[in-house]
């Protein structure tokens, strides 16, 4: 796949080039291109040549969209506040064994739901703490991690972090869904669907989405992937972190940690992300260093640094 995707136009690139941005059709969409390399010596997961340890990569839908997303970032919404007077950073991670989630809607799609083996999610609201301690932010955890408080918190926030799972409906894209907590003695099912952020306006400038497959969904011809990372960026958010597949917990905690001290250092989002996943791939123990465990997440859209030095 590197000899017949990237080896002739890597080969074409100027010297100094250190940044590629992906415009991924068809089934490349699901494809994290910074695993990609060659070589004719053997090799193991530390020490392949991936391309992710020459270049930082993101990924857009298109140059027109992502055009679109860097002007966003200079500018504001009507109505709403410049992105630099908005807090900083919002984090939310719900419970789930403490709900009735599991006994009410949809059970069987639900149960399927785990992440290192158990239905709730024990590193999120740790991984969601230490980011906030890091960049002096603000946590909804457990039951105040409800459907009603992100719509009301997430126009405040310039970052967004949402960890928790998330549930895709390839055939109805706009049903696919992420799961905040559902309070007992509710008729509400407090899943955020879809259909409902092509209904907001969100003047964030980077959402993280620390779930399961979020940028996954139903492919269509001309569109690309209509996952939940495409449903943000249709709520004005000009940039996304979200993953290909399921990412073990632990591993999870620790690539989000690092992304967001990277970012917190002055780095681009793309270079927050692929020095994260390169500090991971340096310090696991071997049978832990393979893409399956940090590779899973991609950035999308405007990669410019948030935070300065």
């Amino acid at each position: 796949m590197y000899d017949w995707l990237l080896a002739a136009p890597l080969a074409a690139l100027p010297t100094g080039i250190k940044h590629l941005v992906i415009v991924p059709d068809g089934a490349l969409c699901y494809l994290p291109f910074e695993i990609l390399g060659k070589t004719t010596t053997p090799s193991d997961f530390k020490t392949y040549p991936y391309l992710l340890k020459n270049f930082s990569i993101s990924y857009a839908a298109s140059a027109n969209l992502l055009l679109e997303q860097t002007k966003q970032t200079a500018t504001k919404l009507p109505g709403q506040a410049a992105p630099t007077s908005l807090d900083l950073f919002a984090g939310f991670a719900p419970s789930y064994n403490s709900s009735d989630t599991l006994s009410a809607m949809n059970s069987r799609t639900r149960s399927l739901l785990v992440r290192d083996e158990d239905y709730e999610i024990p590193g999120a609201a740790l991984e969601v703490q230490e980011i906030a301690k890091l960049l002096g932010g603000k946590t909804w955890l457990g039951e105040a991690a409800t459907k009603t408080q992100f719509k009301q918190q997430s126009p405040n926030f310039r970052i967004l972090h949402l960890a928790m799972h998330s549930i895709m409906d390839d055939a109805n894209p706009l049903f696919s869904r992420l799961l905040f907590t559902q309070l007992k003695n509710t008729t509400d099912d407090n899943d955020l669907y879809a259909n409902d952020l092509y209904n907001l306006r969100l003047p964030a400038q980077l959402v993280v989405l620390s779930a399961c497959n979020t940028g996954n969904g139903k492919l269509r011809r001309g569109e690309g992937v209509m996952s939940l990372s495409r449903a943000f960026t249709f709520t004005g958010v000009p940039a996304t972190v979200m993953s290909l597949w399921k990412v073990p917990d632990e591993a999870t905690r620790q690539l989000m940690l690092g992304f967001y001290q990277n970012l917190k250092m002055g780095l681009r989002k793309d270079e927050a992300l692929q020095q994260a996943k390169l500090a991971q791939l340096r310090s696991v123990e071997p049978g832990l260093s393979s893409p399956f465990f940090w590779a899973g997440f991609v950035a999308n859209g405007e990669m410019g640094a948030l935070l300065g030095k």
